[in-house]
């Protein structure tokens, strides 16, 4: 059995709690049978590569005027990307959002809402080569 990131969040997690009670152990046993010092730096498997992938930061910025009109900026903000997009529809820019990595938490997601309920709006996405080579 792979050690998982969930296995190596549990050991971790368990090592704290450990050294908080003032129990260090020298060792915790995985489920999957072998042994990890929770002093160690943590271990990173394959698994857990997509989580370091190298992106790019860029700023995608809508306004609704007949439709959405969607456009995405390098990160310095006066650089423009080719693509552009119209919706009908602000269900496709929560979609570009959720893609690109923008509503990763409860705030980043109310922000969006105001915004498309506003009427413009904009955010950073973080994209993977092949999403940016797309845009450009």
């Amino acid at each position: 059995m792979a050690v998982t990131p969930m296995h190596l969040k549990l050991v971790i997690g368990a090592a704290g709690r450990q050294a908080r009670r003032g129990k260090i152990e020298s060792a915790l046993r995985l489920s999957t049978g072998s042994w990890i010092c929770p002093l160690s730096p943590p271990i990173y498997t394959a698994d857990m590569a997509c989580d370091y992938r190298p992106h790019h930061r860029i700023y995608m910025s809508f306004f609704l005027r007949v439709g959405w009109y969607v456009s995405f900026l390098e990160p310095d903000l006066k650089t423009s990307l080719a693509r552009t997009f119209n919706f009908s529809d602000p269900e496709e820019i929560r979609d570009l959002a959720r893609r690109g990595g923008a509503l990763d938490t409860f705030e980043a997601k109310q922000t969006l809402e105001q915004a498309i309920e506003t009427g413009k709006g904009g955010l950073y996405l973080s994209l993977t080569e092949d999403q940016y080579r797309k845009l450009r």
